[in-house]
């Protein structure tokens, strides 16, 4: 899916990388398994908050 498509039906609160050309191919909820063209999602879990990785 085209990274800039998912901006702006996300509205996200903040953007780290502004280069948006590229295809996204994964989602993450685990910070250390991000790679390029993947999109990391922030969750609140039982033993870990992943907004402290933002």
């Amino acid at each position: 899916m085209d990274i800039q498509k998912i901006i702006e039906i996300c509205n996200p609160l903040h953007v780290s990388n502004k280069d948006v050309d590229g295809e996204l191919t994964t989602f993450a909820i685990d910070s250390r398994e991000v790679r390029e063209g993947s999109v990391f999602i922030a969750i609140r879990g039982t033993q870990v908050d992943g907004h402290m990785f933002l």
